[in-house]
């Protein structure tokens, strides 16, 4: 189940890197929002989905084309950092470039550090703040550092 997850948000990545190249107008989350800081530039997240059931959030931002996922081993109100979950695994995209943070349990290799705080979780409807650091999937490059993520209000779809 836990490498189930992965696997699902590596279908997510997949889908916003691969989705059609033609400049779609894309509908404005009307609930939710997402800002962050990455590598210092403020940033803010248009695109919001949980699955709350499957233990995957994701952020898009289909302008920039830049997405951020997160799984976690359960969704409920708490701390979830990487270095005391079983499985926990973070991914940044950019311009079609992947980059990552996992504890290991995959047997990747442990690499990058996440940590995600879940605030509130009410009517489908989940709030938090994260922070990481992901290293480029690919080894070569460099690292992402995230700051003060604060989600509100995701929909769960």
């Amino acid at each position: 189940m836990n490498k189930t997850r992965f696997i699902q948000l590596i279908a997510l990545v997949l889908l916003f890197t691969t989705a059609c190249k033609k400049k779609d107008v894309l509908p404005q989350l009307t609930r939710g929002k997402v800002t962050v800081k990455v590598n210092g530039e403020l940033k803010t997240f248009t695109l919001a989905n949980s699955y709350l059931n499957e233990g995957v959030l994701s952020f898009g931002n289909d302008a920039k084309k830049e997405l951020m996922g997160f799984s976690i081993p359960e969704v409920k109100e708490g701390v979830y950092d990487m270095s005391h979950e079983k499985i926990i695994t973070a991914i940044y995209s950019k311009n079609e470039v992947d980059y990552g943070a996992t504890n290991g349990i995959l047997g990747i290799g442990k690499k990058g550090s996440f940590r995600l705080h879940i605030t509130k979780i009410a009517n489908n409807k989940i709030s938090g703040t994260f922070e990481m650091t992901v290293l480029p999937n690919s080894g070569n490059g460099n690292n992402i550092t995230i700051t003060e993520g604060v989600f509100e209000d995701i929909p769960k779809i």
